[in-house]
């Protein structure tokens, strides 16, 4: 039975910063390179994320996009068994299943970072005339043997990024279906394309120029081209997505990877078009994070708490949040907000200290989930 994560229901979405006069300077300072680097055209989103990160707001998060059908998700987590199910029948309503699925247009990738190449792949998807979705892919590390790492945008947060893209989107909030890799990973190229054709019914793909697909890796885009005109599926190939500041000039996962573990936080919110946020949760026990400090103690969060990657070895400045995950909103909602200084150690603790006043708030006290965004 598929997981209905987070639901996409919810018209208003609100967004706060407790009035703090250390970190609103700091967003300001910190965000302004960010706005003037080359990718010019990424600007209003990284001024309106500073915004909501410095005033208390309340965003909209339907006034530009056609209404939802309540109890429709923003991500389904197929499964083995249900993956080849149509797009939209794993979280549709019981009320709407017996609705025709609208038209969909897929991006196919990993989608780890969910960097500003990746919304390029789902702006065209939505340009060719359906809903955008992105069909990515769990469970790769475990089946080929590859270290396990944290990913790079908590789960908490695709709800959140895929909100912020449906501006780039036409209005039109993108959707993830993520499918087990293991149920694909022995199909030859055209048993997998018929499968977005046939069964999740999809009318047209987009992908980058680099993409491989099928039993060991063996299509291309070329391929996909091919196989989309044979099963009528429109097939759009992009490039990447340039950026002369790295190694290799593009923007990709593996380089957000690298310039985050360098404490390069500067190219990551550049590449990502937002501020880098790390989530902390609680452990699977319910104990109460690790937040009880007053003037001078520098409390400690483990590894362990963390849902996505921590920055490397450094200090940093961040505001701290106390953020609730609500499962009928497609956002985070964040009710207060401090600055913080952030100090990485080796062996992966952080430590918070905060940058004025005589302790830590009481409202931060308790809290099942914080938010450091990273300024």
């Amino acid at each position: 039975m598929a997981t209905v994560l987070y639901s996409a229901g919810a018209s208003r979405v609100h967004m706060a910063v407790e009035a703090h006069p250390a970190g609103a300077q700091l967003l300001r300072r910190a965000l302004w390179p960010c706005r003037a680097a080359a990718l010019r055209s990424h600007d209003r989103q990284l001024r309106d994320r500073a915004t909501c990160l410095r005033h208390a707001v309340t965003v909209d998060a339907t006034a530009s996009q056609p209404a939802e059908t309540p109890g429709e998700a923003l991500i389904e987590e197929s499964t083995l068994e249900n993956w080849r199910s149509p797009l939209h029948s794993l979280t549709r309503a019981t009320s709407a299943a017996s609705q025709s699925s609208p038209r969909c247009v897929v991006a196919l990738g990993k989608f780890d970072a969910m960097h500003l190449g990746h919304r390029s792949l789902v702006e065209r998807a939505a340009s060719m005339g359906g809903e955008p979705w992105l069909i990515s892919f769990d469970g790769m590390a475990a089946e080929l043997g590859w270290p396990q790492r944290l990913p790079l945008v908590a789960p908490q947060q695709r709800p959140t990024v895929l909100c912020q893209w449906s501006e780039a989107c036409g209005g039109s909030v993108p959707r993830l279906r993520s499918i087990p890799f293991a149920a694909v990973r022995q199909l030859s190229p055209r048993d997998f394309v018929a499968a977005l054709a046939r069964d999740l019914q999809a009318a047209g793909v987009v992908v980058g120029q680099n993409y491989r697909f099928g039993f060991k890796a063996s299509g291309t885009a070329d391929t996909l081209r091919e196989l989309g005109a044979e099963f009528g599926m429109d097939v759009a190939v992009m490039d990447l997505l340039g950026d002369d500041s790295n190694e290799d000039g593009n923007v990709s996962s593996s380089e957000v990877r690298k310039a985050l573990a360098g404490g390069h936080l500067d190219l990551v919110a550049r590449w990502l078009g937002r501020p880098y946020t790390l989530i902390a949760s609680q452990s699977a026990a319910s104990q109460s994070l690790s937040l009880n400090g007053s003037a001078g103690i520098k409390p400690m969060l483990p590894l362990c708490k963390f849902e996505n990657q921590p920055p490397g070895v450094g200090t940093y400045d961040a505001v701290v949040s106390p953020a609730d995950v609500p499962t009928s909103s497609c956002q985070i909602g964040v009710t207060n907000g401090a600055a913080v200084s952030v100090r990485v150690s080796e062996n992966g603790d952080v430590a918070l200290r905060m940058q004025q006043g005589s302790g830590w708030p009481e409202w931060l006290a308790g809290k099942r989930t914080l938010l450091l965004t990273f300024i």
